[in-house]
């Protein structure tokens, strides 16, 4: 009986031991993947051949600079754009870091500058959302397309999905060894639990009302769904006419993007004139030369009354308006204060007087008694000398 019970307590360790050294070997297996070599590790200098890649494609040239919001007259710009973003401040940025350092750059690792890639996009859908601006929306739309794929080129996704394996691995190793959570870590938990859940209903809310404005179609606006206006369908021949330029005349493309002079460097690649400059370009399709002509057409029968521009005086006699404002607020709040100071100078005055005639009313006493003690006595006391 002695040599069974000795057997299965070796059998039960023979067991436990198998144990031990797998948690031993997922340990390592994790602390191996953590130690990649720094040329496989994606920095910023990566980050900087990608966004030169970008850079210099066609359909990138509307977000290489910022936004000239007074130039092209758009006044709520900024009211809806809190934090503009364009590829070139990016590129400057990281510029920056083979002179000062890559330390020193606004950018800390490479999730930051997709963050801000991601941000130029994001702005250009949210105010862009008319349906004749379509056409920059598309251009949005196939930059990052190419972005995501110039990513996955230079392997950054790979990196932090092993990364992100290796933080779950750990977790889980923390996991068995924890002792049984505490209320209170139940409590955060399930705060937690209800806040990811609201946010999700946000999102989802916000992306029911992104696609209800894209169902509207690219020639559908306010006004053609009430009935007032209907946009126009042109014909070939109308778009030929459209694009047989007169010598001083703007071609289609030019008139819709609106940057620079027609003909000339500072023109747009897809700019029709440039092929007869000799100049390089980017020819047109059939299917893109119908869209730039009815946006041209349409845009000038259905165009959105805006604000027009303020003059320079209009602006001044605002400003002067907000000080004039200011200054009278300020003014009453001062008259505001010396009421109240006045109203606690009196208080204070009827508390001094009350306390001199509680310190004559104390003398008067005093010189009472020290009176009586000397005609009790018949001597002159300390008080009189």
């Amino acid at each position: 009986e002695e040599e069974e019970e000795e057997d299965e307590e070796d059998e039960g360790e023979e067991e436990e031991e198998p144990l031990r050294k797998k948690v031993k070997r997922k340990k390592s297996r994790a602390k191996k993947k953590l130690k990649l070599p720094k040329s496989k590790r994606p920095n910023l200098r990566h980050c900087l051949k990608l966004l030169k890649q970008l850079m210099k494609e066609a359909d990138a040239e509307p977000f290489l600079e910022p936004v000239d919001a007074e130039g092209l007259g758009l006044t709520d710009y900024y009211e809806e754009v809190k934090h503009p973003m364009d590829l070139g401040t990016i590129h400057e940025a990281l510029q920056g870091g083979k002179i000062v350092g890559w330390d020193n750059i606004k950018y800390k690792s490479p999730l930051d500058f997709k963050q801000d890639v991601q941000l130029v996009w994001k702005n250009c859908r949210s105010y862009n959302d008319q349906p004749e601006d379509a056409w920059i929306r598309e251009m949005s739309d196939n930059c990052e397309r190419s972005f995501d794929a110039m990513w996955k080129e230079h392997k950054f996704d790979l990196y932090y999905e092993m990364t992100a394996e290796n933080e779950e691995e750990e977790e889980e190793e923390e996991e068995e060894v924890v002792v049984k959570p505490s209320r209170k870590l139940k409590k955060k938990k399930k705060k937690k639990k209800k806040a990811d859940v609201k946010k999700r209903k946000r999102e989802k809310k916000a992306k029911k009302v992104k696609q209800k404005k894209l169902k509207k179609g690219p020639h559908t606006s306010e006004k053609s769904v009430e009935g007032d206006v209907v946009e126009k369908v042109l014909t070939d021949e109308e778009v030929k006419q459209m694009f047989d330029l007169k010598p001083n005349a703007r071609c289609p493309v030019c008139k819709v993007q609106k940057k620079g002079s027609c003909g000339t460097e500072t023109s747009p690649l897809r700019c029709f004139r440039r092929q007869f400059e000799g100049l390089p370009y980017t020819p047109l399709s059939t299917s893109e030369m119908h869209k730039f002509a009815s946006m041209v057409v349409n845009r000038q029968k259905n165009k959105i009354p805006r604000t027009p521009k303020k003059t320079k005086e209009e602006i001044r006699r605002i400003q002067l308006d907000k000080k004039i404002t200011r200054k009278k607020e300020d003014a009453e709040k001062a008259f505001v204060r010396v009421g109240e100071a006045e109203k606690e100078l009196l208080v204070l005055e009827e508390i001094v007087k009350a306390m001199e005639v509680r310190e004559m009313e104390i003398r008067r006493g005093e010189e009472e008694r020290w009176s009586l003690r000397e005609k009790r006595t018949g001597r002159r006391t300390k008080y009189h000398e």
